[in-house]
């Protein structure tokens, strides 16, 4: 039985000719039932160079893996060696109102990206405090300040990979403000996008005494 692997570009969920989804897979191998069970459900895979037609107003020979403003209804689906490929139509311009979800649905996923990948922290004063810290788990954070201001600081904080860095009461109340300004300043940046306003992305390193 012939087994091909699945694209880790962009998958689009496709409803009445119109993307509504999108989600970036990891390469799989996949039976052509497989496959054929996935697109039935209205998932396409697409391949970012060259899939997607050029979107009005962009230089000839661009291409792009997705644009908020544009659907692309899928025309033919084909299986080139290992590879699964989709052929899109010409984009169709979306209503307002699809545009601004489909916004917010990749500013929530850039969020959610950010509180994962951590904040990295360098600090001038004490390098021994170098990391990328967690920003995901605000009670974890907090429940560190509680034990600071009791005095019963456990002496340590761990980084996003689990390292044990020793430091006093003083020192993670620094490191502290520092993941709470960054997750302040992502959390507004998220607020803005459902305003209306563009998703920007606040820096995720930082430097502190």
């Amino acid at each position: 039985m012939t087994t091909y692997t699945t694209t880790s570009g962009p998958w689009f969920h496709v409803t009445n000719g119109q993307i509504d989804q999108q989600s970036w897979g990891v390469p799989v191998p996949l039976q052509q039932s497989d496959i054929s069970v996935i697109m039935a459900a209205g998932w396409f895979p697409g391949v970012i160079s060259g899939q997607l037609p050029a979107i009005p107003g962009t230089p000839a020979g661009s291409t792009t893996a997705f644009d908020p403003n544009y659907s692309y209804q899928p025309v033919t689906n084909t299986l080139a060696g290992q590879q699964v490929n989709v052929v899109y139509g010409a984009p169709v311009a979306l209503p307002a109102a699809q545009v601004q979800s489909n916004l917010l649905a990749l500013a929530q996923a850039a969020y959610a990206a950010a509180l994962e990948a951590g904040l990295t922290i360098a600090s001038t004063g004490t390098p021994a405090l170098n990391g990328t810290y967690d920003v995901s788990n605000e009670a974890n954070i907090a429940g560190s300040e509680a034990a600071v201001a009791a005095g019963v600081f456990r002496g340590y904080y761990r980084t996003l990979n689990g390292t044990k860095i020793v430091m006093t009461g003083a020192q993670f109340t620094a490191v502290a403000t520092a993941l709470y300004n960054y997750i302040a300043s992502l959390d507004d940046s998220l607020f803005a996008v459902t305003q209306g306003g563009p998703w920007v992305a606040p820096a995720n390193a930082v430097t502190i005494a």
